[in-house]
């Protein structure tokens, strides 16, 4: 399964490769698959490795050689992360984006069944995809998410041999549901959220499953009041005013009855979330001793990088949880306090670090209010990438992003001139406290994650192309490989054939030994399989990715010398408190242009207020600009050129002058 096993480990008892030898790992073979892959984990299987491809395919490799073994065309486009095998009953599973489900024989490649789950009476639209399932004792969980889109997240348990689905939970309850209290609007579990993004855990001992769920978001499609125009209302996962209340069971651990779905207990992380705290990173299951009594533990991460450690069997805390005040925002109805581990280490920065915002903006941290126009928060810090844990060093190990979003009640923007950069924490189950810890250039929280094994080594993919083991005790480094292309979104597994360990994974854009590569042109994505003595050598390394966001990809570059400071007063219509401001929050249209050396170039004013608009770096200004009127700037020295409001530093565009 994506997690290894249903408990999501991402741990092997394997150690042939060890810290001390993993340095003599190289290729032992590559093969080009039909198609691409998108965050996709493999999974292996007597001999074969079985990997979901984005052209509607289900591809079976032979694991010791890479030789394709059969193929299965999918009804749709499969969902991310992968495909889940039922050894038992000889089935792969897999997914499809809407909601599609194929029971396919693992050894022939046939097909045995296929199930579409049926709309959420809520809305009637088909259901939305987007993790890899997982299987245990003759039960299919499939996780269901879509809050983005106006769905309600979920889980469905399909019966592994007939298809047929078992029980459905939906995260947002329907009113006089259990939960529904939560929600004093009880109109916006129509609006959707809640999503479940990952593939859930299974201790099949005790019968329970247990998955983490998103924020409460969604497109409520006009039940919330948003202007059909080009500068839409608030987003409904950031507009706490919108939907008073905790909002259970939304930013949530859920544990339920793996045969009956009935509900056994649960965990909130982040009470009426309105700051993205989604539950994404996979929930873990492990054994622990607390005051010398064995205890079956279950760990769950929060977006702000804290791990919270429970009793998987009732949701106790095996470390002490406590709440704590946050910063408050009356108008948002944001919770008073917020529950945090005691003395539990936080494995990234908890407020964005000046040096990594553009110039106009002000740092905030996590539980910041979203109610200041110029405001940066940490967002994304452990967040999808999967984490592992090894009983043999008792550390969870965490991959984890360090970035700035520019955050507001109506959206999150990534902007130009922003810097992020990576975190690879080992964090001690005993004690909640950081072991080690590892920085890298590039954000890992939305990446592959990590493998741990018992030879002491974890590995992890880095988007630069290198592939990279660490010593599992130290975080010292020991091996690195470079496969061509960008390998940060892809998990490493391992497996043993004829006594003999592989490493193996399917990054997205994946080179290929032979002179292909993963671009749009060729054939599709190349799995690669490691092992001691491989003879396959390294790819030359692939364009380092920006450690700087660019403009590039924020619209096209326009040739004119016309721009406009296009006024969006986006909230004109929500009812609000005495005294609470809006302020302009101007666009340029165009946000990019490319002019010849010695045009001038005039901004027209549209807003309520005067404007004054200067270039970054030069003395050039239009002076203050009133309503209605316009200003210049001429630009006669070839270059490329940010210009932005004094009035409103954060709003920028750029000027490319050429020869």
């Amino acid at each position: 399964m994506y997690g290894g096993s249903s408990s999501n480990q991402r741990y092997s008892t394997l150690g042939a490769i060890t810290a001390s030898n993993v340095n003599s790992l190289g290729g032992a073979w590559a093969t080009q698959l039909p198609g691409r892959t998108n965050q996709t984990g493999l999974t292996m299987s007597k001999g074969l490795i079985l990997v979901p491809t984005a052209n509607c395919k289900v591809v079976a490799l032979n694991a010791k050689t890479g030789e394709m073994v059969w193929e299965f065309a999918l009804p749709e486009r499969p969902a991310r992360r992968g495909v889940a095998v039922g050894d038992d009953v000889g089935l792969v599973f897999a997914v499809g984006s809407t909601g599609s489900i194929t029971a396919i024989n693992a050894e022939t490649g046939e097909r045995r069944w296929t199930h579409t789950l049926t709309p959420d009476p809520a809305h009637g639209r088909p259901a939305n995809i987007t993790s890899a399932p997982t299987y245990a004792r003759g039960v299919l969980l499939v996780s269901i998410s879509g809050g983005d889109s106006g769905r309600r997240g979920g889980v469905s348990a399909i019966d592994a041999l007939t298809g047929k689905e078992m029980w459905r939970f939906y995260v947002v309850p329907q009113p006089g549901e259990r939960g529904s209290e939560t929600w004093p609007n009880n109109e916006m579990w129509r609006a959707g959220g809640g999503a479940v993004w990952s593939p859930p855990a299974v201790d099949t001992e005790l019968g329970l499953v247990y998955f983490g769920t998103g924020n409460p978001n969604g497109n409520p499609d006009g039940l919330l009041g948003q202007h059909p125009t080009k500068h839409p209302g608030p987003h409904p996962s950031h507009a706490g005013d919108l939907r008073p209340g905790t909002a259970l069971f939304t930013a949530s651990l859920v544990a339920l009855d793996l045969k009956t779905g009935a509900y056994r207990w649960h965990f909130q992380l982040t009470y009426h979330d309105i700051f993205d705290m989604d539950v994404v990173t996979p929930v873990v299951l492990y054994e622990t001793t607390v005051n010398g009594r064995p205890r079956k533990g279950i760990a769950v991460l929060r977006t702000d990088g804290y791990l919270f450690l429970l009793d998987r069997v009732d949701g106790s805390p095996l470390l002490p949880i406590e709440e704590r005040p946050v910063p408050q925002d009356p108008f948002q109805t944001t919770s008073p306090t917020q529950p945090f581990p005691v003395g539990g280490d936080q494995v990234v920065p908890n407020c964005v670090e000046p040096w990594l915002m553009p110039p106009g903006f002000k740092s905030g941290c996590y539980f910041s209010p979203l109610n200041q126009p110029n405001l940066m928060v940490p967002y994304i810090g452990t967040r999808q990438a999967p984490m592992a844990y090894s009983p043999e060093t008792g550390y969870f190990y965490i991959a984890a992003s360090v970035n700035p979003f520019w955050a507001t009640r109506f959206g999150i923007s990534i902007e130009p001139g922003q810097r992020s950069y990576g975190l690879v924490s080992a964090l001690d189950s005993r004690t909640n406290k950081i072991a080690w810890q590892q920085r890298t250039p590039y954000p890992l929280g939305f990446g592959g994650g990590m493998l741990a094994t018992a030879g002491g080594v974890v590995f992890h993919g880095d988007a630069d192309g290198n592939v990279r083991a660490l010593d599992a005790r130290t975080g010292e480094p020991r091996w690195q490989f470079q496969i061509g292309a960008g390998a940060v979104s892809a998990p490493f597994i391992t497996y043993e054939l004829d006594r003999e360990q592989y490493i193996a994974l399917a990054p997205s854009g994946g080179a290929s030994p032979q002179g292909g590569s993963g671009s749009a042109q060729s054939p599709g994505d190349t799995v690669w399989a490691f092992k001691l003595g491989g003879r396959l050598q390294q790819l030359p390394p692939p364009p380092p990715p920006p450690v700087v966001q660019t403009f590039e990809g924020r619209g096209v570059i326009a040739r004119t010398n016309q721009i406009v400071i296009d006024f969006a007063e986006r909230d004109k219509d929500t009812i609000r408190p005495l005294g609470f401001r809006i302020d302009e929050y101007e666009t340029f249209e165009p946000r990019r242009v490319g002019v010849p050396a010695g045009t001038r170039i005039t901004w027209k004013n549209t807003g309520h207020e005067p404007h004054t608009i200067s270039v970054r770096g030069q003395r050039w200004t239009t002076g203050p600009i009133k309503p209605d009127a316009t200003g210049s700037i001429q630009f006669d020295v070839p270059g490329t050129y940010v210009f932005s409001c004094e009035n409103h530093p954060w709003q920028q565009g750029e000027i490319t002058v050429g020869r």
